[in-house]
């Protein structure tokens, strides 16, 4: 497993009216699953942020 930051427009794309900046990013962590070779990211940011804390 692995804490990555990946930009958002390689994650999802924004519903209509949607705040969206193509350019943040948010910490993922990413692990691949053994047995079925799919990749997850689950998004973290808000364990990180001190002023969310």
């Amino acid at each position: 497993m692995k804490l990555v930051k990946i930009r958002n427009k390689y994650m999802y794309r924004p519903k209509r009216g949607e705040k969206y900046d193509p350019e943040g990013n948010h910490t993922y962590m990413v692990y691949k699953d053994k047995t079925t070779k799919k990749i997850y990211a689950i998004q973290t940011t808000h364990l990180y942020e001190k002023k969310k804390e």
